[in-house]
């Protein structure tokens, strides 16, 4: 179910989702400036040492 005015989008497939491992949303709105400085955070996060990196681990995900 929906709210009236919300555009459901078609679902990747789960063969190219197993197949590739992700997909690639297009069309979506968001600034690219945000999607760029996401991007700069998550390359500053990988190239900390592991010490550091385990600083910001909260343990495994719980699936709801």
């Amino acid at each position: 179910m929906t709210s009236p005015g919300v555009r459901r989008w078609p679902t990747p497939s789960a063969a190219r989702r197993a197949r590739w491992g992700f997909f690639y949303i297009t069309g979506h709105g968001i600034d690219p400036a945000l999607i760029a400085g996401v991007r700069e955070a998550a390359k500053q996060i990988f190239a900390l040492p592991m010490e550091e990196k385990m600083n910001y681990y909260i343990g495994p995900l719980q699936k709801p």
